[in-house]
């Protein structure tokens, strides 16, 4: 059976439930009825009755096979707590800790140039009945004639999302980035990373891995 996460933001910075909430509520009742085990923060949460929020969390992004982005606002996608459940499941299926692991997204009035480029390529769908329905046919592998479903994969090298028909199109360096320190005015020093294949110099994301960036070659996607 499948096991689908829901990731959204719960509530504005007033406190009121966002429309995303509300989005992912319908969706995760839509889901259950149909047959996928879900994990949705509201209700599972209460069911594990742990007070232990990040504990429940990170396991759930272990067992779960298959994530579900909602979003109607960039800052929303983007939040710490969101930003934290997509973006290491995206990393799990890079690195191929979950190498058949997918994200799809359910997004409303996000801008194509808003979407954080780790869910670019994701395959999206709108909170209406009609894309719930079409939502629910990716999760069980059938279109809605009962034909299966191309299944996509993540590029190792550049993390785009890419289904059989567009392998095209990988940018990537063929040579590991290195660290180096950089000088500032006050004495203080920052990381920076330099390619070496072509000279390009990139900050540090902040976590210790040069910051995405086009590469210097193209070629196929790699799976």
């Amino acid at each position: 059976m499948k096991k689908v996460f829901i990731s959204f933001k719960k509530t504005d910075n007033f406190g009121n439930d966002t429309e995303d909430y509300d989005i992912a509520n319908k969706l995760s009742s839509y889901l259950r009825n149909n047959g996928i085990e879900v994990f949705f923060s509201e209700v599972s949460l209460a069911e594990t009755q742990s007070s232990n929020y990040k504990t429940v969390i990170d396991n759930a992004l272990d067992v779960c096979t298959d994530m579900i982005v909602v979003g109607t606002k960039a800052e929303f996608i983007m939040s710490s707590w969101v930003k934290y459940e997509w973006d290491t499941f995206l990393q799990d299926i890079i690195s191929s800790i979950k190498p058949n692991g997918n994200i799809y997204c359910v997004f409303k009035n996000v801008k194509a140039t808003e979407i954080p480029r780790g869910l670019r390529y994701c395959q999206t769908f709108l909170p209406t009945n009609e894309g719930f329905a079409r939502l629910l046919d990716f999760l069980k592998g059938t279109k809605t004639d009962g034909v299966p479903e191309k299944r996509g994969f993540i590029c190792k090298r550049c993390g785009a999302y890419v289904t059989g028909d567009n392998v095209l199109g990988c940018s990537f360096h063929p040579e590991n980035a290195v660290p180096f320190l950089v000088k500032n005015f006050d004495g203080t020093s920052k990381r920076k990373w330099f390619y070496p294949c072509c000279g390009k110099q990139v900050d540090d994301d902040g976590t210790g891995n040069p910051q995405k960036s086009l590469g210097c070659k193209s070629g196929l996607h790699v799976k």
